[in-house]
């Protein structure tokens, strides 16, 4: 069975407000679609636009 292609997301972006803070320093955030994204250099609470810079696929 072959699988469905997939497309990166990398040059997305995404208005989110900034959750808690994770591994490493990174915070985690939320699309709108319920992706999960590793953002840097924010605090929780501040509402920011992510540009997706690194990633596989859209799963």
């Amino acid at each position: 069975m072959q699988n469905e292609p997939t497309s990166s997301l990398v040059g997305e972006e995404y208005e989110v407000e900034v959750g808690p803070v994770a591994h490493g320093g990174h915070c985690i955030a939320r699309t709108a679609e319920n992706q999960v994204l590793f953002v840097r250099h924010t605090l929780p609470g501040e509402k920011i636009i992510a540009k997706v810079t690194d990633g596989d696929t859209d799963s």
